[in-house]
């Protein structure tokens, strides 16, 4: 817990140890009980989603280039910035509102950023 808040990472995974009898670790012994387990992973979790808000906040009033992937609903397209990776970190929501057309999915959109989630950034089309 420590390592991850000296290092502030901006994106961070983490998974809880599922054993199966085709590992070496299984013949270890003094496992984590699962409900500990699941208590350091929740700790974890939170520790990041206040970090990464903290690091997505530095975008607010930036503009940043974005792949537009998908149109989700009225003058609203999802997408991903250059250090966002697919299924994995957060999104790009890009209102469209101000503009007198839509985005082309899969051509790169300007986007100014507004606001900041732990993971996702919104903001509008420039």
């Amino acid at each position: 817990m420590q390592f991850v808040e000296n290092v502030r990472f901006d994106h961070l995974g983490v998974f809880i140890y599922s054993d199966a009898d085709d590992l070496a670790s299984h013949h270890l012994s003094n496992h984590i009980p699962t409900d500990v387990a699941t208590d350091r992973y929740h700790q974890l979790m939170s520790v990041q989603s206040g970090i990464s808000s903290e690091n997505n906040r530095k975008y607010i009033g930036k503009a940043i280039k974005v792949l537009v992937e998908e149109f989700l609903d009225n003058h609203l397209f999802a997408g991903r910035t250059n250090f966002q990776a697919p299924e994995v970190d957060g999104l790009a929501y890009i209102n469209t509102a101000k503009m007198p057309f839509g985005l082309k999915i899969g051509s790169f959109a300007d986007m100014r950023v507004t606001d900041a989630m732990e993971y996702d950034l919104m903001g509008e089309a420039i």
